[in-house]
């Protein structure tokens, strides 16, 4: 799996460099990022604007980091294309995660 993480306005950018967000690396990124909620960072922004597919085990990935970043957490999302954005509207999702169209927009937060 290819990211590249860095720190910006307090929180940790994860920029997701892999097209696919399926079963083949969920399980390795959900495992990074919660790497990095256990070194103490719970405000998580993640670039998704390469990814061209998500299946359920991209998105299973990320409702596990969701549900382990706690109430004073966040894990703001951006860069949705049309189709991973679709399948976040189908799945009800979006009404989970913060979703952003900027990163700027994000990180303002």
């Amino acid at each position: 799996m290819i990211f590249i993480h860095e720190e910006r306005s307090g929180c940790t950018v994860i920029r997701f460099e892999e097209q696919r967000l399926d079963v083949l690396v969920a399980q390795e990124m959900k495992s990074e990022l919660l790497k990095i909620l256990d070194n103490g960072s719970s405000q998580i922004g993640l670039d998704l604007s390469k990814v061209a597919f998500v299946d359920s085990s991209g998105l299973g990935a990320l409702v596990a980091v969701l549900k382990n970043i706690g109430p004073e957490g966040s894990l703001r999302l951006w860069g949705l294309t049309p189709e991973v954005k679709s399948v976040f509207e189908l799945t009800q999702l979006y009404k989970v995660f913060d979703i952003y169209e900027l990163e700027q927009d994000a990180l303002s937060r």
